[in-house]
């Protein structure tokens, strides 16, 4: 389970830097200015500075693919739009978890779409 994991976080992030680089100037001519896609991952809401996939099977780990703009700055952890790769819940006896299906989703085209909608709607 952990290497899908860590592999799904691998191709966000890939999928992140290469869409980024594609949608950043039309967002800029609509007036949304540093655009920024990476995943993001926390530990109950906390993001902490080493903080890896390896990390991905302790209780409350979260996982994004995370988009923001205007204003953003690295030392910001607030995002405004995400897609849930991967989350982690480890209360009770044992932990469940929900992990992005990419057997029946498309990340790249879901990344994609999510940035056609903030265009449109914001």
């Amino acid at each position: 389970m952990k290497s899908h994991i860590i592999a799904l976080e691998k191709l966000g992030g890939k999928y992140s830097e290469v869409i980024e680089k594609e949608y950043a100037s039309k967002f800029e001519c609509n007036g949304k200015k540093n655009l920024k896609i990476w995943v993001y991952r926390d530990i109950d809401g906390d993001q902490l500075p080493e903080l890896t996939s390896n990390h991905c099977l302790e209780g409350e780990y979260r996982s994004q693919v995370a988009i923001n703009f205007d204003g953003f700055t690295d030392e910001e952890d607030a995002h405004v739009y995400y897609i849930q790769l991967w989350y982690y819940f480890s209360g009770g006896r044992k932990g469940i978890g929900t992990l992005y299906d990419l057997s029946k989703c498309d990340l790249e085209a879901h990344i994609k779409n999510q940035l056609e909608v903030i265009l449109k709607e914001v």
